[in-house]
């Protein structure tokens, strides 16, 4: 493994001094320059004025677009920033042109708001969402893939890495299946980019949708779409305003590339700071951070799979540092709410907000998510908190 300077890593994330913080797969705990940019942006609004900062910024808005380019490996006009994952997917899903009989495939990882939104177009627009099926490691079958393409498939929509298991959904092969009968592939990484080493060429995806709050450790209501120009010369998404569009002699024009998809008015004091989450993560490595990630988890998994009753509901070939398990006779808020009692941060996983649980049968989960930040002793002091509760 990479030498991870982990001690300057833990002071420029101050918080760690105080509590255990094991809830990076719903907004991880931001570094100090996230912290320090955002707070000086809206000092400078105070001050400047809301519009005058804006424009004073404008160099380092604009500088964001090649840092995102670089993270997962696109084109800068292949970038737009959006407010979260789920306005990344909704976006992407607007520009589709869906005909009634059309066929969505997705699998049983998805989130329950991206699911919601299929359902929706299942309601006013007549298509057919299908399930893919899962191979014995819960992870959606290639060859169920391919058996359910036919011309009615328009789009397969997947999740990469789901909130409520670890398993990591392999994707190679997709984007072949996908353009082999001229569907689209839509992917979310929400929980994959800032964790896992993500290469959209490599990937082959049309559109990716992703948070900046999650494992990217940037403020909440920040995130992009990564759409594949190639993909954008016939495509018009819902909802345009002049930023997406330029308007002449009463007709709009739609902008080129993946500024089409963005809206004007956003935070810009969080924009700037999710714009220091990517070079944060860009100077330390995603390779480096998938590597530091996925060790801890495996720890962690180790550590509880010793302790009795506890039951460790992960699947999947590959995992990643979500982490889920359950305590025989407990409940999972009961064993969430005295982890914070002794400042250890968990979340729990609820059938209410992915299909998977569902199909499972499985009650709410205690979900520890790991970041490159958490330490060896952490996960011990997990364990410990846990053998008190057992």
């Amino acid at each position: 493994m990479a030498n991870l300077d982990i001690n300057r890593l833990r002071q420029e994330t101050p918080a760690t001094a105080e509590l255990i913080h094991f809830n990076n797969a719903g907004a991880s705990l931001p570094p100090t320059p996230v912290l320090e940019a955002v707070i000086g942006y809206l000092n400078d609004e105070a001050t400047l004025g809301g519009y005058e900062t804006e424009a004073k910024y404008g160099p380092q808005f604009k500088d964001i677009y090649s840092s995102v380019a670089r993270l997962i490996n696109a084109k800068e006009n292949e970038v737009a920033l959006v407010e979260s994952a789920t306005r990344a997917w909704d976006r992407a899903l607007s520009c589709i042109p869906f005909q009634k009989g059309d066929v969505i495939l997705t699998s049983y990882s998805e989130y329950v708001s991206n699911y919601i939104a299929l359902l929706q177009l299942q309601k006013y627009h007549g298509v057919q969402v299908e399930m893919i099926s899962e191979d014995p490691h819960k992870e959606f079958m290639p060859e169920d893939l391919k058996k359910k393409m036919s011309s009615k498939v328009k789009l397969i929509a997947l999740t990469h890495v789901p909130s409520t298991n670890g398993l990591i959904n392999q994707l190679a092969g997709v984007s072949e299946i996908a353009r082999n009968q001229k569907a689209f592939f839509l992917l979310d990484a929400c929980q994959s980019v800032g964790q896992i080493h993500i290469d959209v060429e490599k990937i082959g995806c049309d559109f990716l949708a992703a948070t900046g709050r999650k494992f990217m450790r940037a403020p909440r209501g920040t995130g992009f779409l990564y759409a594949r120009l190639e993909t954008l010369k016939e495509l018009e998404p819902m909802f345009l305003d002049f930023t997406s569009a330029d308007l002449k002699s009463k007709q709009y024009h739609i902008k080129e590339g993946a500024k089409r998809f963005e809206n004007y008015e956003t935070s810009f004091a969080a924009r700037l700071g999710f714009g220091v989450a990517v070079d944060y993560a860009l100077n330390i490595g995603t390779k480096v951070i998938e590597e530091r990630v996925q060790s801890l988890a495996c720890t962690l998994r180790k550590e509880l799979s010793t302790l009795p009753n506890i039951s460790i509901h992960d699947t999947g070939k590959y995992q990643s540092g979500i982490v889920t398990f359950s305590l025989q006779n407990h409940d999972s808020y009961f064993i969430a709410q005295k982890l914070k009692e002794k400042k250890i941060n968990v979340s729990v996983s609820s059938p209410s907000y992915a299909l998977d649980l569902e199909a499972k049968g499985l009650s709410p989960l205690v979900r520890a998510s790991i970041h490159y930040y958490n330490t060896g002793d952490e996960i011990q002091a997990l364990k410990e908190a846990l053998k008190v509760i057992v």
